[in-house]
């Protein structure tokens, strides 16, 4: 059984994009938020990656509301 299954989400439209590139900080690069890897959540971090978006991103009540209840411990 996953851990978290993403394809039963619906995400809709994002407005941002997280890529991990060379830079020195976390900051937008032609409308795509350019990201350290040492500050990159872990692939299968799902609550780390759910944190740096609403650090980073935003906040979308829809994705969280179908998110949270899918992680362990929460």
């Amino acid at each position: 059984m996953a851990f978290f299954d993403k394809k039963a989400l619906y995400f809709g439209a994002f407005s941002k994009t997280a890529r991990i590139r060379s830079v020195t900080r976390v900051k937008m690069t032609n409308g795509v938020l350019s990201v350290t890897p040492s500050v990159a959540p872990a692939k299968e971090d799902y609550l780390a990656h759910i944190l740096f978006a609403l650090k980073h991103e935003g906040v979308n009540l829809t994705i969280l509301a179908q998110a949270l209840p899918r992680i362990y411990g929460v």
